[in-house]
């Protein structure tokens, strides 16, 4: 989870950096949806190793999902659920296969 951090760190700080320089486009619209999602993982990943993030990321990750960073702190499932499946790839499945 460390480097999962570090890396969405580094970009989420990049794009804070070059937004004002990116023109509002279609592609600007893709960003800000993209961004979001980091946000949300990097949420669920320093849940599970607290570590110390850049204090404009931490800000503004606490600005986007505060309420639910608390959730995520006291363990709330649904909340884990709901985000990862807002973010992650939709290839992917916060549940298991059945097994049967």
């Amino acid at each position: 989870y460390t480097d999962a951090i570090r890396t969405f760190c580094s970009i989420l700080l990049y794009l804070q950096r070059t937004k004002l320089l990116i023109p509002k486009s279609y592609q600007y619209d893709q960003m800000v949806k993209q961004t979001e999602k980091m946000y949300h993982l990097l949420a669920i990943s320093l849940t599970f190793c607290p570590m110390s993030v850049d204090e404009s990321v931490n800000s503004s990750m606490r600005d986007k999902c505060g309420e639910r960073m608390h959730r995520l702190t006291a363990g709330d499932e649904k909340t884990f659920t709901d985000m990862f499946s807002f973010a992650c790839p939709k290839f992917l499945s916060p549940v298991p296969p059945p097994l049967d």
